[in-house]
């Protein structure tokens, strides 16, 4: 029989569990219990006891001085941590001190008491049946697979391993089963052939390193894993699935690794914290408007600036939809704002598998912007000096501006703004104002069902009958007309025909 102590500072739950727990059925019997570390060291030093179950956070010595205090005596005794869901920091310093198990409160329903105390009676006798007694936490035996290995992932929906054995076997690695296997469809596990945990984390490091050597497949990565031994083969594949899932896509790096090591038992601690937490909007802005920061042509002309918009981007946790959704805001507003100044045609990425790429896309278009503004004849300071007013344009559509006020906003004379504006966009800044809000005014058309007098008043327009008037010069239809011709299909053309 394995013999446990109970050590908890909460009378109550000591009681409830050494009551309720199953421990006949899995080989099991409570020789005594304690009320905090140092108790339950005077209770190991005068009796027997093979397995420790201890709470974390208890008065006088909590269950982290304990399991060390046992580990320095070198006391014969496994160690089990029995804590609440938030524990994780310590769930990690318990596992890396040599703790066997872990049990958060919250899993202690009836019908799970028997699954979890028949978890740690088999670890214990595995332990027990590869090793001399009175050392528990070192090596293990030869049919328990290695404590180590690799999880190769891809969020690619296209996926094909077809590469994975010629990896393993350039490694010097078996390419076959059972190492190796396919738990879902671009999700692989690799474990190195039972043995001594050097040798196997030896192997590991072989992997990783041809993995660095070769990089054979663009698209998936490799996640080192430790702790295996800790977790069934069923919860190692849970904790995989739900990080490919939740974590991959902004995790992955360039060049295929992810930070690790990956231990599907902490995993499991954090309840999917780490992946559950909402999302925060990219730019430290409102979560309605995630595009502002970037509006702003100063991205473009300060590092410092641009770096802290990524950084932020890179801390936000966008989903992917969302980020691809401010990406091609972005391309929308960039591409009419720098086709005017810059003679730039800005789309957003064809395709988008993980975060690293939206990073990548930024830093394409800011080096192209740049690039096309250095071929401006005029000073740095004046262009961006007119893409601010060009941006003062698009977000006040149905405001009074005009260009005595944009030459105000950006320090400048209204003579020298007038000449700098139409020699950096093309046009006048009346021209250009006019033509911004009929282009505001088509997409109210044909993708809102509003009034006509609504669409006016939006595009700066007081006078209907005004707006109306101008929109036709424009298009060479009515706004009634366009809409119309518009929904039917056809495209409109600069004299009022459809074709």
């Amino acid at each position: 029989m394995i013999r446990v102590l109970v050590v908890d500072d909460d009378k109550l739950v000591r009681k409830g569990l050494i009551a309720a727990m199953p421990w006949q059925e899995c080989g099991m019997e409570v020789a005594g219990e304690a009320a905090n570390g140092m108790k339950a060291l005077e209770f190991l030093e005068a009796h027997p006891v093979d397995l420790v179950l201890t709470d974390l956070a208890m008065p006088v010595m909590t269950g982290i001085e304990l399991i060390r205090e046992v580990r320095r005596r070198g006391l014969p005794v496994h160690m089990a941590v029995l804590t609440l869901h938030q524990d994780f920091e310590y769930i990690q310093e318990a596992l890396r001190l040599g703790a066997i198990d872990y049990i958060a409160k919250v899993q202690l329903e009836t019908e799970r008491f028997e699954e979890v105390l028949g978890r740690i009676a088999a670890r214990i006798r595995e332990v027990q049946a590869g090793q001399p007694a009175g050392e528990p936490d070192a090596g293990r035996g030869e049919g328990q697979g290695a404590d180590c290995g690799a999880a190769f992932l891809t969020l690619l929906p296209d996926a094909d391993a077809a590469w994975l054995p010629g990896l393993l076997a350039g490694a010097g690695e078996a390419p076959d089963a059972p190492q190796l296997q396919e738990l879902e469809r671009g999700l692989w596990l690799w474990q190195p052939a039972a043995g001594a945990d050097a040798e196997a984390e030896a192997a590991l490091a072989r992997v990783a390193e041809q993995w660095r050597r070769q990089r054979p497949a663009p698209g998936w990565a490799l996640l080192e894993l430790a702790g295996l031994r800790l977790s069934g083969p069923g919860e190692v594949q849970r904790a995989l699935r739900e990080y490919k899932d939740h974590c991959l896509f902004r995790d992955m790096r360039q060049d295929g690794r992810l930070p690790g090591p990956f231990c599907p038992a902490e995993w499991a601690a954090r309840g999917m914290e780490s992946a559950g937490e909402p999302e925060t909007p990219a730019g430290g802005v409102s979560a309605g408007r995630p595009a502002e920061p970037w509006l702003s042509p100063e991205w473009i002309h300060s590092t410092a600036r641009y770096a802290e918009l990524k950084q932020r981007l890179a801390a936000s946790r966008m989903a992917p939809a969302a980020l691809y959704a401010l990406l091609y805001t972005l391309a929308g507003s960039w591409g009419r704002f720098y086709r005017e100044v810059a003679g730039l045609d800005i789309r957003p990425p064809a395709g988008m598998v993980y975060r690293y790429e939206a990073m990548q896309w930024l830093d394409e278009i800011r080096a192209e912007v740049r690039q096309a503004m250095d071929r401006s004849a005029h000073s740095e300071e004046v262009v961006e000096a007119v893409m601010k007013s060009v941006h003062f344009i698009h977000e006040e559509l149905g405001g009074e501006m005009t260009a005595q006020e944009a030459a105000r906003r950006v320090h400048m004379s209204r003579s020298h703004f007038s000449e700098c504006f139409k020699a950096i966009v093309g046009c006048t800044f009346n021209e250009y104002l006019r033509k911004a809000r009929m282009a505001k005014a088509e997409e109210y058309l044909i993708h809102t069902d509003k009034p006509v007098q609504w669409i006016a008043e939006k595009t700066g327009y007081l006078d209907e009958k005004y707006f109306r008037r101008t929109f036709r010069e424009v298009t060479g239809l009515l706004p009634s007309e366009y809409r119309q011709a518009r929904r039917q299909g056809g495209a409109v053309s600069a004299d009022g025909g459809d074709k």
